[in-house]
């Protein structure tokens, strides 16, 4: 392990003890790992949810070694443990972290190459000082160093969506549907990834192409029939649109789908202070104007909702 970790290495994740095996490190080995960690500032997410089911030490020794017996405040240490297996509450979900203030340091290290955000920067540097509760802390940079990119998330997924649903929608062919969906949501996919200051994982990737592929073949499927539409969204309005701006629709819908299953994977911080963009609110976005107009055009108004 130690040779795995060299110069460069962002982070790694320790389960001790191990689910499945049991296999625990001892505390010197945390030692160990911790002062090579220290010497190359790399981060230890530790995972202590079997911390107390540990049964090969002493008599009185009810836990197993932890890198927090032995971590200073400022080690870059972040313990994660749950109620679920010591006190039987798997189906509460509940669990909680231990994590030094330097977290919010490196957080607002990672949003200094974002020009946007230099004021809530500023504000967070100078509040953060005088706030003792981590969770109150974590609650402060959601909402200074979040909001601002949420806001331009979502004027990112909705122009996305309204460029789908006018395309598909005047387009001849199905095939130009689906290679102008594929180029449009990959643009998407890299602008909300670079907006947030990073680009997703090779997993976030893997998910991310399953989404696209099923949008282009939900694309492609549209166009080869009318019934699709009806019923994704509803007799009431396919009754008043054309059968391709209806179509058009059901792309932009897929589209927002796309782009808030990418911020969801990109982001920073997960939504808790701030409100989580729903598929329903762009939905209506997109639908109230060819609802009241009937026409393609009326998709490139400013569009209204949060933040615009």
């Amino acid at each position: 392990m130690i040779d795995a970790l060299a110069p460069g290495t962002c982070a790694v994740v320790i389960n001790s003890p191990n689910n499945p095996t049991g296999w625990t490190l001892s505390a010197g080995e945390q030692r160990t790992i911790l002062e090579h960690c220290r010497n190359h500032g790399i981060w230890i997410v530790a995972d202590d949810v079997y911390e107390r089911l540990y049964y090969a030490g002493d008599a009185d020794q009810t836990s197993a070694p932890s890198f927090l017996d032995i971590a200073d405040a400022d080690d870059r240490l972040v313990s994660t443990n749950s109620f679920s297996k010591a006190w039987l509450m798997t189906g509460w979900r509940l669990g909680w972290i231990v994590a030094p203030r330097a977290l919010m340091a490196d957080m607002l290290s990672l949003t200094r190459r974002i020009p946007r955000l230099a004021r809530a920067r500023a504000r967070l540097e100078d509040h953060g000082a005088d706030i003792i509760d981590g969770r109150d802390l974590i609650r402060l940079a959601e909402r200074e160093l979040m909001s601002p990119l949420d806001i331009e998330a979502r004027r990112l997924v909705v122009s996305a969506s309204k460029r789908v649903s006018v395309v598909t929608a005047i387009s001849p062919r199905a095939a130009v549907d689906m290679i102008f969906v594929l180029i449009n949501g990959l643009r998407l996919v890299r602008q909300l990834a670079v907006l947030y200051g990073g680009r997703p994982g090779a997993l976030g990737v893997l998910r991310l192409l399953r989404q696209v592929m099923a949008h282009l073949a939900v694309t492609g499927g549209v166009g080869m029939a009318d019934s699709v539409v009806q019923q994704v969204i509803g007799h009431g309005i396919a009754s008043r649109l054309s059968a391709r701006l209806g179509e058009g629709m059901v792309n932009g819908l897929l589209t927002a789908r796309l782009g808030l299953l990418t911020i969801d994977l990109v982001r920073p911080l997960p939504f808790h202070e701030l409100p989580r963009p729903a598929l329903n609110d762009l939905a209506s976005t997109l639908l109230r104007p060819a609802e009241a107009e009937g026409s393609i055009g009326e998709l490139e108004r400013p569009l209204p909702g949060k933040g615009q």
